[in-house]
């Protein structure tokens, strides 16, 4: 782990000066983790140090952050990678072609998000941050893909995709799921939660060869250069969601009895007001990558736009050219 210490240039006790005499002699310390995450902690300094979250500076005591992140020590406002670059200190993430800040392999994380997916705390965690995600997507995506907080971004992905296996394997409806939240079968739908992990595993194998798609897409368009661990931890954040928002549509989808008009039950405005929620539901898959990838990338929206469909162009290409022999040859066979 490396350290820096931050405080006022007229001390110089510090590692990083500032020049302003709101900063204290031994202000905050910035440390940089063994697994590549960046750590500020206020040194009991005087005036305090805060961060801009959201447009508005909220005072912290010790916290992750990114390099970027708008600082302000007393008074003085800047960022790591300002300090840094002032000290000519190790060269950190930039365009400009300097030494990229090392990240953490992807399958660490996958393999961690396996490892505690049956956790009662972890399943908790994972249903709130669907909120937090519907509530404040950009951010919280962002948040979630580079610093891994308030869940690890594969086990939001599993847990999405299980969801969703379990709801279309074991054909659960609307109706059954509220008669088991409102009743006792609270232990029926975590069994079939853990039975439906062994189901899940090609489905997430699927999914991970095709995040390879989008991410030459994009880094051949995007002038911003990222690295393909970031990008699977963002698009595990995306994938976790769009299985979420699927699993909430399939479960008006399986009630046969409900979308039968020739029932008893059957209702066409019930029909009608599923088609148009499926309708809702994919226009928001397709809003929420493109917000996703254009927040990760820093382009415009007309960018991400024309890349997520291109990338939609592209697979259907592929799977036309995997599957082309499989229809002829059922043809020619019927």
């Amino acid at each position: 782990m490396k350290r820096w210490t931050v405080g006022s240039r007229s001390r110089r006790k510090s590692d990083l000066c500032l020049n302003d005499e709101t900063v204290s002699a031994l202000h905050a310390e910035i440390m940089r983790t063994d697994d590549g995450r960046w750590m500020i902690q206020d040194r009991d300094s005087t005036n305090g140090t805060a961060r801009l979250v959201d447009g508005q500076w909220v005072r912290i005591r010790q916290a992750y952050i990114s390099p970027d992140d708008r600082l302000r020590f007393g008074r003085a406002e800047t960022s790591v990678r300002q300090l840094l670059k002032s000290r000519h200190a190790d060269p950190i993430d930039s365009d400009a072609g300097r030494k990229p800040e090392r990240s953490i392999p992807w399958m660490q994380d996958l393999g961690f998000a396996f490892a505690h997916i049956r956790d009662l705390s972890e399943l908790k965690k994972n249903l709130l941050f669907v909120l937090d995600l519907i509530t404040s997507p950009a951010d919280r995506i962002i948040r979630c893909a580079e610093r891994r907080i308030p869940v690890n971004p594969f086990s939001f992905m599993i847990f999405g995709g299980i969801i969703y296996t379990m709801i279309s394997g074991f054909g659960l409806t609307a109706s059954t799921v509220g008669d088991a939240v409102i009743g006792t079968g609270w232990a029926d739908l975590l069994k079939m939660f853990l039975k439906g992990i062994p189901e899940f595993i090609l489905p997430l194998t699927l999914t991970l060869i095709y995040n390879t798609i989008p991410f030459r897409v994009f880094r051949h368009f995007a002038p911003r250069r990222r690295s393909f661990d970031d990008f699977m931890r963002l698009m595990a954040v995306v994938n976790g969601m769009d299985w979420m928002l699927l699993s909430f549509v399939l479960l008006f989808v399986n009630d046969r009895r409900l979308l039968d008009p020739s029932l008893a039950a059957g209702s066409p405005g019930y029909v009608f007001m599923t088609y148009v929620l499926f309708v809702i539901i994919i226009t928001y898959v397709n809003v929420f990558n493109v917000v996703a990838q254009k927040h990760f990338w820093k382009i415009s929206y007309a960018k991400a736009v024309g890349c997520h469909f291109l990338t939609v162009f592209v697979v259907t290409i592929v799977l036309a050219i995997i599957c082309a022999p499989i229809i002829l040859l059922v043809v020619a066979q019927s």
